[in-house]
């Protein structure tokens, strides 16, 4: 657990450092007639924009760490970046080179942080947009998953014992397995309650196919089976169809 805070406490004292090194040239190359309110509004800018990168990155490395693919905290951290070379630009350009008046210089810095924090803005809203959207894809393909598992489940009890009579279902099986694993994974939100069916009907069949080992009414198992299969390869085709409509 220590081990696993050292990066963070590492990351911590660097960007103490930074802060106090950035302060630090700032009252070593102060100059009296620099103003003091333009010195004090750079110093504030570049402060702002060394603490937005820092936080990003701590976001950055606790995302990776989560394992999620999706770069935002990049893309924070590349807004915060570009705030921070803008102050420093300013600082050098309009307030050091130009010497504008200070009313103008805290309007610059104003504006830089305010399309600054519109972009995070964005940036977070897009982001959240296409994380929710991975989020419902991986919903949707959480059925179709279940009901390849029930299926291989349904083969390999059919696999227990060779019976004659089971060849059939064994070939239907297979036959529906293929099928599911060439079905669109992705589904659709008005298609869950035909997919919930298609899975109940599935576990059904797996019940009645584990049944077949009792000897007693084992052909109308095999028979209700057989219904199964052919109710389910109806019902999947169905919904492929659908799917391919809707989208």
């Amino acid at each position: 657990m220590k081990m696993n805070r050292l990066p963070a406490v590492a990351a911590k004292l660097m960007f103490g450092l930074i802060v106090l090194v950035t302060v630090a040239a700032f009252f070593l190359c102060r100059v009296e007639d620099w103003g003091t309110g333009h010195w004090w509004t750079s110093l504030i800018s570049i402060v702002l924009a060394e603490a937005a990168c820092y936080y990003c990155a701590v976001g950055e490395v606790k995302q990776n760490r989560r394992g999620d693919g999706l770069p935002a905290s990049l893309t924070f951290v590349t807004i915060s970046v570009l705030y921070g070379a803008a102050a420093i630009f300013h600082t050098v350009f309009f307030w050091l080179t130009l010497r504008i008046s200070l009313t103008s210089y805290v309007v610059i810095e104003v504006i830089t942080a305010a399309v600054w924090a519109i972009g995070m803005g964005l940036a977070h809203h897009f982001t959240n947009v296409v994380r929710n959207q991975e989020d419902d894809q991986r919903v949707q393909m959480q059925l179709m998953k279940q009901m390849k598992l029930a299926l291989d489940s349904v083969s390999y009890a059919l696999e227990e014992e060779e019976i004659e009579e089971r060849e059939a279902l064994k070939a239907g099986v297979r036959e529906l397995i293929e099928k599911v694993k060439y079905s669109d994974p992705v589904s659709h939100p008005s298609m869950i309650h035909m997919e919930e069916n298609l899975l109940w009907q599935i576990k059904e069949l797996e019940r009645c196919v584990r049944g077949l080992s009792d000897q007693t009414g084992e052909t109308g198992k095999v028979e209700m089976s057989r219904k199964l299969l052919r109710d389910i390869s109806a019902d999947l085709g169905r919904r492929n169809s659908q799917l391919i409509t809707l989208k």
